[in-house]
């Protein structure tokens, strides 16, 4: 009797994997990026993330959350990659203004709106760094 059991656990998890492969070797699973996502392919994307996340080392910021390092985090900081444009302390300044958005000083809102209307030429820099050549 457990033998049957067994057996047919075994044969169902088989079946089952059988069918999903099947399922994307046969080209049906929608792959492309504006295709709906699969079932449990969000719950298993999210875990999969949260689960490598929480085994980065979490340090703590290299600078306070004061008026001085949020306001240096905000002048030109359009958010795109940052290697080897910023220093450390700017990246760590950088990261203290998101991480306290939402309890910034009215100084430091002030600061915000003002920069809202920078123009554009001031926030990118004429020579854009070159991109790697290709070997």
């Amino acid at each position: 009797m457990i033998k049957g059991i067994l057996l047919g656990i075994l044969l169902g998890i088989l079946l089952v994997a059988g069918t999903v492969y099947l399922y994307f070797w046969s080209g049906n699973a929608p792959v492309a990026t504006t295709a709906p996502p699969i079932p449990f392919e969000r719950t298993l994307a999210r875990l999969g993330l949260h689960s490598y996340l929480d085994k980065l080392p979490h340090p703590a910021p290299q600078v306070p959350a004061d008026e001085a390092n949020v306001i240096a985090g905000i002048r030109l900081s359009g958010m795109p990659g940052f290697n080897g444009q910023l220093t450390e302390k700017q990246i760590w300044q950088v990261t203290v203004l998101v991480k306290n958005a939402d309890k910034i000083p009215e100084s430091v809102k002030k600061e915000l709106a003002a920069g809202a209307s920078t123009p554009m030429e001031m926030a990118m820099p004429e020579n854009p760094p070159a991109k790697p050549k290709k070997k």
